[in-house]
Parts: C-alpha cells; sequence; structure tokens
C-alpha cells in the first residue's frame, strides 16, 4: 500500500488535501522494527512521527532501580 492511501485511513490526516497528503506521503519512508527494538528513549529530542501500521509498540519507562514500568500498548489504528 502507498504511503498515500495509508494516512488518507488516519484520522489526524483526514482533512489533509490532496497535495498535502502527497507533501506528507513524499516525506515518509516506511521501516520494520524488530521486536523488542528501542525506537527512542524517554528524554531525546524529537524528529520524527511514527505510525504504527501493524503490530504493537510497547510504551515504558525507567523506575529508579533501572527496571522497566509498562506505560501502555499501541497498535494500529
Amino acid at each position: 500500500e502507498k504511503n498515500e492511501d495509508l494516512l488518507k485511513k488516519i484520522y489526524l490526516f483526514s482533512k489533509f488535501s490532496e497535495n498535502e497528503l502527497h507533501t506528507l506521503a513524499s516525506k515518509a519512508k516506511k521501516i520494520t522494527v524488530p521486536q523488542g527494538h528501542t525506537i527512542f528513549n524517554e528524554g531525546n529530542s524529537a524528529n520524527s512521527l511514527y505510525l504504527i501500521i501493524s503490530g504493537t509498540l510497547k510504551v515504558t519507562t525507567s523506575a529508579t532501580d533501572g527496571d522497566d514500568i509498562k506505560i501502555t500498548t499501541l497498535s494500529n489504528g
């Protein structure tokens, strides 16, 4: 599925014009993240927007003792 078609299905982009969707889609790239891989860490500068097309994403934070604390699990849709 083309990036533009995927973006059309997402509410956040539902009011975008065809031209705006095309511009955004042309800058988007699909990545596959292996299970257990860290995408970014708390405190990192934000320079990307991630959309979940399939699968799930576990959001965690670190406790003072270094253990991970699960905040939520995100999925597509």
